[in-house]
């Protein structure tokens, strides 16, 4: 344990992501790359939503809980004569006439086993709370390390590039130093490594994003490439935000109804007795009400209320996330554009001026063979961007629910 310990210690201080110093009550960044391990945890007890709907959950256990323990209702019915046939009267009011008042107790069967089973699902609950936030700690944790292995390794191939840059500024500014066929062949070399550096930042903003979601991070604080918030008319047409906006509005209806029937209940009747007790062919009409004493209706109002917040709160994790991933989608087609035109710049090669300097013996096989290797790897990433290109528009069109980028046949 000591060991375990140890090395975490060691390498958490040493990717950046936390430190001795740093107090639990001292969130104030606002950017994930700056984003310590005990800050990190702060903000998942106060923002994550998995939390919350889990914290609901016990909530609502609790008000079932209660709900079980309260007794129904007793109920009082009265029956009054409509026609007294002794007198020949209607609603005879006299000593003559019947008034037939009762109560009743319902006596609810396993009583005590809906008890024993709303406690138990309580504990449930409780228990499940527990595992969440002990596995969401677990899970934000693994983020926070896979987010500095990414950096890192995004941060090497960008030193990788810088240096063929340097090299490549310098043979421009002296093009008799170098041949024309190793300043093809370093910007080959150049292209391939940008497109790397893409995929990698790629994978960093992904793993920004998944850290953002369950610390709810807004999209200026994932600093992106690309952060660009979608119009509001992109997510009114989102058929997954509207699918969670009609849920919260028959949760609102489900709360009123469950206040509705927190009312006594009423019910009214005729009653007709062939053979009654003060004559034959008797009539009466009666009503009969319950009396809210043990029963209010509060923990399904509660409930109900609780179902409310959780299906407000999937509203808003789903815009959150959708926002996060247009942004990413946009930032990444905005970098595939720019090494599209890298790579339709770099794929203009004069192949038929190479084969004449072959066949006047002005370079020699291996150099073109060299030159045809290069040729061959930048069509090809020409290709591969490209593709990546339509990719990234899909994904837009997926995340939004909608055709944004319409995607057709190139003539």
């Amino acid at each position: 344990m000591f060991y375990g310990n140890a090395i975490l210690t060691i390498f958490l201080a040493f990717s950046g992501v936390g430190g001795a110093g740093d107090g639990a009550d001292s969130v104030r960044t606002e950017k994930i790359d700056t984003l310590t391990v005990l800050q990190a945890e702060q903000l998942l007890a106060e923002r994550n939503a998995e939390l919350r709907l889990a914290r609901l959950a016990c909530t609502e256990a609790e008000a079932n809980a209660r709900q079980a323990r309260r007794w129904e209702n007793p109920e009082v019915s009265g029956i009054y004569n409509l026609y007294n046939p002794l007198n020949s009267r209607w609603l005879d009011p006299g000593n003559d006439g019947e008034v037939d008042i009762s109560v009743s107790q319902p006596l609810p069967i396993g009583r005590s086993h809906r008890i024993g089973r709303s406690d138990a699902e309580l504990r449930a609950s409780q228990a499940d709370y527990d595992w969440t936030v002990f596995s969401l700690s677990m899970q934000m944790k693994r983020q926070l390390c896979e987010l500095w292995a990414v950096q890192r390794r995004a941060a090497l191939i960008g030193g990788e590039l810088e240096s063929v840059e340097r090299i490549l500024d310098a043979y421009r500014r002296n093009p008799q130093a170098v041949s024309l066929v190793e300043v093809r062949r370093l910007e080959t070399l150049r292209l391939g490594l940008l497109s790397e550096q893409l995929e990698r930042q790629a994978t960093v903003a992904e793993c920004k994003t998944a850290l953002a979601v369950m610390l709810e991070f807004g999209i200026g604080e994932l600093d992106l490439n690309d952060e660009s918030a979608p119009s509001d008319s992109i997510l009114e047409q989102s058929a997954l935000l509207r699918y969670h906006a009609s849920l919260c509005e028959a949760a609102d209806a489900e709360i009123r109804l469950q206040k509705a029937l927190a009312w006594p209940r009423v019910s009214v009747g005729v009653e007709y007795d062939k053979n009654g007790n003060i004559g034959h062919n008797f009539w009466a009409v009666g009503a009969s009400v319950t009396l809210p004493l043990f029963d209010r209706n509060r923990g399904a109002i509660r409930s109900a209320e609780v179902e409310r917040d959780r299906r407000q709160t999937m509203h808003a994790v789903a815009e959150r996330e959708l926002r996060q991933q247009l942004a990413l989608a946009a930032g990444r087609m905005a970098q595939y554009r720019r090494l599209v035109a890298e790579s339709d710049s770099l794929a203009e090669w004069d192949i038929e001026g190479v084969e004449r300097q072959y066949l006047a013996h002005n370079i020699s096989l291996l150099e073109l063979i060299d030159i045809y290797t290069a040729w061959r790897e930048a069509q090809e990433m020409m290709v591969a961007s490209r593709g990546t290109l339509l990719t990234a528009a899909i994904d837009y069109n997926l995340a939004a629910g909608t055709e944004v980028y319409r995607i057709v046949d190139r003539q």
